[in-house]
Protein backbone atom coordinates (compact mmCIF):
# COMPACT_ATOMS: atom_id res chain seq x y z
CA UNK A 1 0.00 0.00 0.00
CA UNK A 2 0.99 3.46 -1.00
CA UNK A 3 1.99 6.16 1.97
CA UNK A 4 4.61 4.78 3.76
CA UNK A 5 5.48 7.72 5.75
CA UNK A 6 2.76 8.97 7.44
CA UNK A 7 1.85 12.42 8.96
CA UNK A 8 1.80 11.70 12.45
CA UNK A 9 -1.07 13.86 13.30
CA UNK A 10 0.62 15.20 16.15
CA UNK A 11 1.67 12.00 18.05
CA UNK A 12 4.32 10.07 17.94
CA UNK A 13 5.95 6.85 20.15
CA UNK A 14 6.38 7.39 23.71
CA UNK A 15 3.24 9.69 23.51
CA UNK A 16 0.40 7.62 22.79
CA UNK A 17 -2.88 9.01 22.49
CA UNK A 18 -6.39 8.60 20.37
CA UNK A 19 -6.52 10.23 17.31
CA UNK A 20 -8.92 10.85 14.70
CA UNK A 21 -9.67 7.72 11.92
CA UNK A 22 -10.71 7.98 8.47
CA UNK A 23 -12.34 4.88 6.32
CA UNK A 24 -11.85 4.84 2.49
CA UNK A 25 -11.71 2.29 -0.45
CA UNK A 26 -8.98 2.35 -3.05
CA UNK A 27 -8.37 0.81 -6.03
CA UNK A 28 -5.48 -1.90 -6.66
CA UNK A 29 -4.47 -1.07 -10.33
CA UNK A 30 -2.38 -2.53 -13.33
CA UNK A 31 -4.10 -4.81 -12.99
CA UNK A 32 -6.89 -4.63 -11.63
CA UNK A 33 -7.20 -6.52 -8.39
CA UNK A 34 -10.31 -5.47 -6.86
CA UNK A 35 -10.57 -3.01 -4.01
CA UNK A 36 -8.78 -2.20 -0.84
CA UNK A 37 -10.47 -0.97 2.31
CA UNK A 38 -9.05 1.09 4.80
CA UNK A 39 -9.20 2.31 8.19
CA UNK A 40 -6.65 5.14 9.08
CA UNK A 41 -5.42 6.91 11.74
CA UNK A 42 -2.33 9.34 11.93
CA UNK A 43 -0.12 6.75 14.00
CA UNK A 44 -1.89 3.21 12.35
CA UNK A 45 -3.68 1.76 10.01
CA UNK A 46 -5.66 -1.18 8.36
CA UNK A 47 -6.72 -2.56 4.94
CA UNK A 48 -7.90 -5.04 3.91
CA UNK A 49 -9.37 -6.88 0.12
CA UNK A 50 -12.07 -9.11 1.54
CA UNK A 51 -13.52 -6.71 4.48
CA UNK A 52 -12.71 -9.70 6.74
CA UNK A 53 -9.20 -10.40 7.18
CA UNK A 54 -7.38 -7.00 8.03
CA UNK A 55 -3.49 -6.26 7.81
CA UNK A 56 -2.43 -4.14 10.74
CA UNK A 57 0.59 -1.41 10.30
CA UNK A 58 1.44 1.05 13.12
CA UNK A 59 4.28 4.31 13.21
CA UNK A 60 7.32 3.54 14.49
CA UNK A 61 10.68 5.34 14.48
CA UNK A 62 12.53 3.57 11.52
CA UNK A 63 16.05 1.76 13.30
CA UNK A 64 18.33 3.23 10.38
CA UNK A 65 21.01 2.06 13.37
CA UNK A 66 21.09 0.91 16.87
CA UNK A 67 23.61 3.16 18.56
CA UNK A 68 21.70 7.04 17.61
CA UNK A 69 22.84 9.94 19.10
CA UNK A 70 21.00 12.35 20.84
CA UNK A 71 22.77 15.32 18.46
CA UNK A 72 21.96 12.91 15.36
CA UNK A 73 19.28 13.92 12.69
CA UNK A 74 15.96 13.54 14.02
CA UNK A 75 14.70 9.85 13.09
CA UNK A 76 12.27 8.94 10.55
CA UNK A 77 8.94 7.56 10.85
CA UNK A 78 7.21 5.02 9.05
CA UNK A 79 4.42 2.64 8.86
CA UNK A 80 5.56 -1.41 10.01
CA UNK A 81 3.56 -4.26 10.18
CA UNK A 82 2.03 -5.26 13.61
CA UNK A 83 0.10 -8.56 12.66
CA UNK A 84 -3.26 -9.89 10.83
CA UNK A 85 -6.43 -8.87 12.36
CA UNK A 86 -10.11 -10.81 11.98
CA UNK A 87 -13.22 -10.29 14.06
CA UNK A 88 -13.38 -13.83 14.62
CA UNK A 89 -9.62 -14.89 15.33
CA UNK A 90 -8.45 -11.38 16.45
CA UNK A 91 -4.88 -10.58 16.43
CA UNK A 92 -2.55 -12.88 15.24
CA UNK A 93 0.87 -13.32 13.38
CA UNK A 94 2.17 -10.29 15.71
CA UNK A 95 5.88 -8.78 14.61
CA UNK A 96 7.52 -7.40 17.89
CA UNK A 97 10.45 -5.99 16.64
CA UNK A 98 13.00 -5.53 20.03
CA UNK A 99 14.31 -2.46 18.67
CA UNK A 100 10.88 -0.69 18.05
CA UNK A 101 8.53 0.96 20.42
CA UNK A 102 6.52 -2.25 21.03
CA UNK A 103 4.48 -0.31 24.17
CA UNK A 104 3.61 2.65 21.87
CA UNK A 105 2.86 0.26 18.70
CA UNK A 106 0.75 -2.21 20.96
CA UNK A 107 -1.83 0.76 21.70
CA UNK A 108 -2.01 2.47 18.80
CA UNK A 109 -3.15 -1.27 16.90
CA UNK A 110 -5.36 -1.98 19.69
CA UNK A 111 -7.30 1.49 19.21
CA UNK A 112 -7.32 1.05 15.92
CA UNK A 113 -8.95 -2.17 16.16
CA UNK A 114 -11.62 -0.66 18.52
CA UNK A 115 -12.77 1.46 15.92
CA UNK A 116 -12.26 -1.38 12.72
CA UNK A 117 -14.86 -3.43 14.87
CA UNK A 118 -17.35 -0.60 14.59
CA UNK A 119 -16.62 0.55 11.13
CA UNK A 120 -16.81 -3.24 9.71
CA UNK A 121 -20.51 -2.87 9.16
CA UNK A 122 -20.38 0.30 7.11
CA UNK A 123 -18.63 -1.77 4.63
CA UNK A 124 -17.94 -1.38 1.59
CA UNK A 125 -16.17 2.30 2.03
CA UNK A 126 -16.60 5.56 -0.69
CA UNK A 127 -13.86 5.26 -2.80
CA UNK A 128 -11.33 7.78 -2.35
CA UNK A 129 -8.80 8.01 -5.30
CA UNK A 130 -10.08 10.39 -7.77
CA UNK A 131 -6.96 11.00 -9.46
CA UNK A 132 -7.00 8.62 -12.55
CA UNK A 133 -4.06 8.06 -15.04
CA UNK A 134 -4.99 6.81 -17.98
CA UNK A 135 -3.79 5.61 -21.63
CA UNK A 136 -5.48 7.99 -24.61
CA UNK A 137 -5.31 8.28 -28.22
CA UNK A 138 -4.43 10.86 -30.36
CA UNK A 139 -8.13 12.41 -29.61
CA UNK A 140 -7.70 11.87 -26.03
CA UNK A 141 -10.13 9.44 -25.79
CA UNK A 142 -9.43 6.91 -22.91
CA UNK A 143 -8.50 3.41 -23.35
CA UNK A 144 -6.91 2.13 -20.22
CA UNK A 145 -6.61 2.90 -16.88
CA UNK A 146 -3.22 3.19 -15.51
CA UNK A 147 -3.08 3.63 -12.22
CA UNK A 148 -5.43 5.64 -9.65
CA UNK A 149 -4.58 7.74 -6.32
CA UNK A 150 -5.97 10.21 -3.82
CA UNK A 151 -3.46 12.59 -3.41
CA UNK A 152 -1.68 15.56 -5.98
CA UNK A 153 1.30 14.43 -4.13
CA UNK A 154 1.30 10.99 -5.60
CA UNK A 155 0.91 12.04 -8.94
CA UNK A 156 4.23 14.00 -9.08
CA UNK A 157 5.92 10.45 -7.72
CA UNK A 158 4.12 7.86 -10.14
CA UNK A 159 3.65 9.93 -13.13
CA UNK A 160 6.76 10.38 -14.99
CA UNK A 161 8.28 6.62 -13.87
CA UNK A 162 5.13 4.48 -15.11
CA UNK A 163 4.57 6.36 -18.20
CA UNK A 164 8.00 6.51 -19.32
CA UNK A 165 8.32 2.69 -18.38
CA UNK A 166 4.96 2.20 -20.29
CA UNK A 167 6.30 4.02 -23.50
CA UNK A 168 9.64 2.07 -23.36
CA UNK A 169 7.91 -1.22 -22.92
CA UNK A 170 5.04 -1.06 -25.56
CA UNK A 171 3.25 -3.03 -22.76
CA UNK A 172 -0.02 -1.55 -23.59
CA UNK A 173 -0.05 -2.39 -27.09
CA UNK A 174 1.26 -5.20 -27.41
CA UNK A 175 -0.47 -7.59 -25.94
CA UNK A 176 -0.57 -10.78 -27.64
CA UNK A 177 -4.35 -11.68 -26.74
CA UNK A 178 -5.52 -8.16 -28.20
CA UNK A 179 -7.03 -8.32 -31.21
CA UNK A 180 -6.05 -6.29 -34.38
CA UNK A 181 -9.00 -4.21 -34.43
CA UNK A 182 -8.50 -3.80 -30.43
CA UNK A 183 -8.19 0.33 -29.88
CA UNK A 184 -5.08 -0.24 -27.87
CA UNK A 185 -3.65 -1.78 -31.29
CA UNK A 186 -5.03 0.35 -33.57
CA UNK A 187 -3.38 3.67 -31.45
CA UNK A 188 0.14 1.74 -31.30
CA UNK A 189 2.43 4.31 -31.71
CA UNK A 190 0.13 7.79 -30.92
CA UNK A 191 -0.56 6.69 -27.17
CA UNK A 192 -0.58 9.63 -24.49
CA UNK A 193 -1.22 9.62 -20.87
CA UNK A 194 -3.36 11.98 -19.27
CA UNK A 195 -4.48 12.89 -15.76
CA UNK A 196 -8.38 13.24 -14.73
CA UNK A 197 -10.07 13.47 -11.20
CA UNK A 198 -13.59 12.19 -10.98
CA UNK A 199 -16.26 14.88 -10.17
CA UNK A 200 -18.39 12.03 -7.64
CA UNK A 201 -17.52 8.72 -6.78
CA UNK A 202 -18.73 5.75 -7.91
CA UNK A 203 -21.03 3.89 -5.59
CA UNK A 204 -19.65 0.52 -4.93
CA UNK A 205 -22.06 -2.40 -4.47
CA UNK A 206 -22.26 -5.19 -1.93
CA UNK A 207 -22.28 -8.76 -3.42
CA UNK A 208 -22.12 -12.29 -1.51
CA UNK A 209 -20.23 -11.37 2.03
CA UNK A 210 -17.74 -9.26 0.94
CA UNK A 211 -16.88 -5.91 -0.36
CA UNK A 212 -16.63 -6.00 -4.34
CA UNK A 213 -15.56 -2.56 -5.78
CA UNK A 214 -17.32 -1.08 -9.33
CA UNK A 215 -15.14 -2.17 -12.57
CA UNK A 216 -11.53 -0.46 -12.86
CA UNK A 217 -12.17 1.69 -16.41
CA UNK A 218 -15.35 3.92 -15.74
CA UNK A 219 -17.38 5.53 -19.10
CA UNK A 220 -15.60 9.31 -20.79
CA UNK A 221 -18.75 10.71 -19.37
CA UNK A 222 -17.90 9.93 -16.07
CA UNK A 223 -13.90 12.12 -15.47
CA UNK A 224 -13.22 15.23 -16.49
CA UNK A 225 -9.60 16.19 -18.05
CA UNK A 226 -6.70 17.23 -15.66
CA UNK A 227 -3.05 17.40 -16.04
CA UNK A 228 -1.72 15.79 -19.43
CA UNK A 229 1.35 14.27 -19.72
Amino acid sequence: MRGTVPQAAGAKPGNHRPVNTSTYARRQLNPFAGVLQVVESGVARAFSANGILWRIQTVANRPDHTWRSDAGPAPVQQFFNWGMWSARRGMQQVTANPILDIGFMSGAAEELVSVLRREIDRLPFALKDHHELWACDRHGNPLALLDSVITAAEMQQISTHRCASARRTNILTSHPVLPRRHPLQQARGHMRTTWNTRSTSTPMHRRGSGATGTSPSPPPSSVRPGMTR
